[in-house]
Parts: C-alpha cells; sequence; structure tokens
C-alpha cells in the first residue's frame, strides 16, 4: 500500500500524546500505536520529490496488539465472508466457527458485538471530536476462546481519522498540530461524524447485519439504534446529526 507523508507525520506524535488522553473504555478499545516513521522527502541531490512519489517511499512501525491468554483476535472484514471449504454457500464465515445456526443465536451475537464496539468507538467522537476509520479492514475483534463471546477491539491505522482540532485540544489539553492541508482535519464536528458514520454504521455494522440475515428484516437495526441511545445523550451535538 502507499502511505502519506501526513500519515507518517501524525501517527507516532499522535499515538504517543492523544491516546493516552482519549476517552476511550480501555478495557474494550486497544489502539494500536504507531511508534515510528521514516519518509524520504528529497533525492541524495536535495531536489524535493513530489508527494505522488513519496507514497511509495514511506513507511510507518505499529506496536501490534498482543491477545491474552484464551483470546482470539481476528480481522472483522473476515467475518462476513463465505465460500470457504465445507462451509454450507451463503454462510458466513463467523456463523460457521461460533456456531450461530438459530435467528436468536445471531441475534445475541451481534447485540454484543454492536453494543461493544459502538462503547469503544462513539464516546472519542461524542467527547474529544475524533472519527476513527471504524470500517472492518481497519477493526480487530476480540473474542474469548472458551465463552466465544465478544471481549473487545482493536483499532489500527491513524492515517484515516478525522478530528476536529479544536475540540480535541480543549479536550485532552493537549496543543497538538498538523501539518498544512491535512485532510484528517474538519471544520465541524457533524463534519467529522461523518466519517464515524460512514464507516462504523454503514460499512462495517451494516456488511455483519446483512450477512447474518439480520438486514432486511430491520433486527439488525433495532439492535444498532438501542445500543446508538445507550450511548449518545440526547442533548448532545452528536445526537442531533445523527439521531433526530
Amino acid at each position: 500500500r502507499t502511505i502519506s507523508h501526513f500519515t507518517a507525520n501524525i501517527g507516532p506524535r499522535f499515538s504517543a500524546s492523544i491516546v493516552p488522553k482519549l476517552t476511550i473504555d480501555r478495557s474494550i478499545l486497544h489502539v494500536e500505536r504507531e511508534t515510528s516513521s521514516a519518509v524520504c522527502m528529497r533525492t541524495s541531490s536535495g531536489d524535493a520529490i513530489d508527494h505522488d512519489t513519496v507514497k511509495h517511499l514511506t513507511a510507518v512501525f505499529r506496536e501490534q496488539f498482543v491477545p491474552a491468554p484464551g483470546e482470539a483476535v481476528i480481522l472483522c472484514a473476515a467475518l462476513a465472508e463465505s465460500g470457504h471449504r465445507n462451509v454450507q454457500p451463503g454462510v458466513p464465515v463467523i456463523q460457521h466457527i461460533l456456531g450461530l445456526d438459530t435467528v436468536e443465536q445471531r441475534m445475541s451475537f451481534f447485540d454484543d458485538y454492536a453494543s461493544l464496539l459502538i462503547r469503544a468507538v462513539v464516546p472519542p467522537m461524542l467527547h474529544n471530536g475524533l472519527a476513527f476509520e471504524a470500517h472492518p479492514q481497519n477493526t480487530l475483534v476480540r473474542i474469548n476462546s472458551s465463552t466465544r463471546t465478544v471481549s473487545g477491539f482493536v483499532m489500527r491505522d491513524l492515517g484515516g481519522l478525522r478530528v476536529h482540532a479544536p475540540t480535541l485540544r480543549s479536550s485532552t489539553g493537549v496543543p497538538f498540530e498538523f501539518l498544512p492541508e491535512h485532510c484528517v482535519i474538519t471544520g465541524s464536528l457533524e463534519e467529522a461524524s461523518k466519517k464515524l458514520y460512514h464507516t462504523l454504521i454503514f460499512n462495517h455494522l451494516q456488511r455483519l447485519a446483512r450477512a447474518l440475515g439480520l438486514h432486511y428484516n430491520g433486527a439488525g437495526w433495532a439492535i444498532v439504534r438501542k445500543h446508538l441511545e445507550k450511548e449518545i445523550p440526547r442533548s448532545s451535538w452528536l445526537w442531533k446529526v445523527w439521531m433526530d
């Protein structure tokens, strides 16, 4: 993949200064910190390299999450896959692995999953003005190997954030600076929340609800609304944007 110099610049600084200050439940959400980065901006003769080329000359070093004993970590994008050997056609891999053979079992799993995921990523949006890019390629789910229940999530890749900088600075007390023209900066909280809505609701939960057969009957969306109503105060700006 390509990595912009913006991502190389923000990751290690953000990991060290901002991640420890975010309003998150750390028993549910672990953010993989980016410890260092390297980027080549000039040739050996000192000439500037154009940004499209720089994207191919950049590296980010990430601190990988280490699961606890008895815990499995799965890339969320894999949960909805189907077509595996010895699995019935159309049956998603998560249904096969966990034995979610009845509608009630699938609803119970989705209920736990949506509850913890919303509790993990909505508070930093609500309180810090920060939207994680919470689509299933950037998110890993932690599952207890014994009980086969969801225990939490891991978020990775800080290059796709959206941030309302004044709210982030005032809520964390950190005078964090971004490079000029960095695409993660938004002009309002509402604009930042579009990123989280698209990745969390439309992309992540919608895909899993469809895979589990909970989309067309509305059951999955009733669960999502239930947990959003628990997490978002009715008097908040986010309620007005998402729930009104």
